[in-house]
């Protein structure tokens, strides 16, 4: 009976022909590899910026496509060119994809559009069997698929988005929720309706300080409370007021 795979972690500097190269990061495997065949490796890659379940399902499914789960992590700035800054920095992004249990490869310095060039290297230098991504749409600037080469060869394999949480989202539940400086009023007479309930503590509280500023009309109240309520309502049942994240 097999034994649980344990891991020996170490680092190759993979150099190409034109003096760039990809960091990549091994988790080399005690456990045999399948009696009568070659391990299957899938790729999957991604920028994992403040890594969340999502992240971590979407690794979960890729590792169970094949045999060794290798993952390109984007680096920062290729998230800077084309998505603007990450929250976390590469070397946090990396030790949180390195822990995931289901990762055995972490291969760095990727580019952030999967050109034909470049699948093509993940084919026959990296060995790459399948590319993994999930099934939402991923398009690239000109709008044309991104994963169209992997899948006119045959080699790309289809995984579940899990819904309802991205870090995009995250993001921009946190700026709702930031706290209003009181003493700018000026700006907090735009403010989102939760921000204004977060920072003045409710509804009741939101009420009495439009009263005494006299500025805020019954309307603008109840319209102020039914907007906020509505954010609520969305964020408990998990739709995103944010714009997806896989776009390229």
């Amino acid at each position: 009976m097999l034994q649980p795979t344990q891991h020996i972690p170490c680092a190759i500097k993979q150099q190409t022909a034109g003096g760039h190269g990809h960091i990549v990061q091994v988790r080399v495997s005690l456990r045999p590899a399948p009696a009568g065949r070659r391990p299957v490796r899938v790729y999957m890659d991604g920028c994992f910026d403040m890594m969340h379940y999502g992240h971590a399902n979407a690794l979960r499914q890729a590792k169970a496509l094949g045999d060794v789960l290798v993952v390109g992590l984007i680096p920062d700035s290729e998230i800077l060119r084309c998505k603007g800054p990450p929250v976390l920095v590469e070397r946090e992004r990396y030790l949180l994809v390195d822990a995931v249990k289901w990762v055995d490869e972490v291969l760095q310095d990727v580019p952030y559009d999967l050109s034909p060039e470049f699948v093509e290297e993940l084919f026959t230098k990296h060995k790459i069997d399948y590319i993994i991504h999930g099934d939402d749409p991923c398009l690239l600037p000109d709008g044309t698929d991104a994963y169209a080469h992997a899948k006119k060869l045959g080699r790309f394999k289809m995984i579940k988005r899990t819904e309802g949480v991205s870090t995009t989202d995250i993001v921009g539940r946190m700026l709702t929720c930031t706290r209003v400086n009181p003493h700018m009023n000026k700006a907090q007479d735009h403010v989102h309706p939760l921000t204004r309930s977060f920072s003045r503590g409710g509804r009741r509280a939101d009420a009495a300080a439009g009263n005494s500023s006299g500025n805020a009309s019954s309307a603008d109240e109840a319209a102020a409370a039914a907007a906020a309520a509505s954010v609520l309502r969305d964020m408990r049942v998990g739709v995103s007021r944010f714009l997806p994240t896989s776009r390229r």
